[in-house]
Formats: C-alpha cells, sequence, structure tokens
C-alpha cells in the first residue's frame, strides 16, 4: 500500500456517475443508516452544492479521494457545532484503504487546520479500528441523529492517556 499515490481533490472532481453508483451500493449504504431513499441526479446535485459551501464558509470540508487515479470515495473533515467531525465513505473496492486515507486527513486536520480534536461518529454497524486506538481514540458516549444511535468518538493530537481514560 506505500507505493499507492493516494490524491485529495475537489468533491466536484468525482465523477458523477460513479458517486451515484457508489451512494446507492448497499456495501456502502450499510454504513450510512442516515442515507434514505434513491441517490440520482438531483441528490448528486445536492450532495456535491452542500460539500462545496462548507469549503467556502469553514476553509475545510470534504474532498474526493483518488487512489492511482482511480475514485475510491469521498470524505474529510466536516463542520460540526464547532468542531470538525470525520467523515469517509469509500467505495467497495477501496475498503481496505480507509486506514490510509484516514490517516491523511486527521494528519491534515490537527497540522494545517490546528483543531484541538476530531470528533468520529460511528453507526453500530462499523467497529472501532485499531488504527484508532493507536492515535488514541476515546470513546466519549452515544449520541442520536434522527432517531439511530452512534458511538461518539474523539482523536486528539499526541493525547496523552490518563488513567480512567475510556480508550477504545
Amino acid at each position: 500500500m506505500n507505493d499507492l499515490k493516494l490524491d485529495l481533490r475537489p468533491i466536484a472532481s468525482a465523477p458523477r456517475e460513479l458517486v451515484i453508483a457508489q451512494m446507492n451500493d448497499t456495501r456502502v449504504r450499510r454504513h450510512l443508516p442516515l442515507a434514505t431513499g434513491v441517490f440520482d441526479d438531483a441528490a448528486y446535485e445536492g450532495f456535491i452544492t452542500g460539500k462545496e459551501a462548507m469549503w467556502r464558509e469553514y476553509g475545510y470540508g470534504p474532498w474526493a479521494f483518488f487512489i492511482d487515479d482511480r475514485y475510491a470515495g469521498w470524505g474529510g473533515l466536516q463542520p460540526d457545532d464547532g468542531e470538525a467531525e470525520l467523515a469517509l465513505v469509500l467505495c467497495p473496492w477501496a475498503f481496505g484503504y480507509g486506514r490510509m486515507i484516514a490517516a491523511r486527513v486527521i494528519d491534515w486536520g490537527f497540522r494545517d487546520c490546528s483543531f484541538s480534536r476530531i470528533l468520529i461518529y460511528l453507526p453500530e454497524s462499523r467497529s472501532v479500528d485499531r488504527y484508532l486506538y493507536r492515535k488514541s481514540c476515546i470513546r466519549e458516549g452515544c449520541v442520536t441523529f434522527e432517531g439511530i444511535v452512534f458511538t461518539r468518538h474523539c482523536l486528539y493530537p499526541d493525547y496523552d492517556r490518563q488513567p480512567g481514560d475510556q480508550v477504545i
């Protein structure tokens, strides 16, 4: 995996037909419990417009991920009530590359944006990766969005664990 070229490009550079296929794929939707209905051309337009607006308003937002010039998914840091949340939605062929992509996004957020922490919300279908454990991810509990429960986790740069911290 180290020889792969990972590019983070503007979200609008993601090929429309591939994003639509990705967002309708049952393997992807299994991890997107808030996604409802068919993701069609109109949904794509609203999606791209909303994601680009984040960049204009906050100076950060999601990218399109390309591995060796092949569209691998989208994600990045998204605003969440004054903080940044990590989002990562990959194409099925790229599921094994999440750690590599997350590392790049997380490092960018701490280094270039100077975030004091990054939030991660995981639906019940997802477990926490060992990569996040090594990054000292702290479980903060559960939150509910639109009636669906997510576990809330926080990453801190160079976090020093304290006795009693609920490290995952």
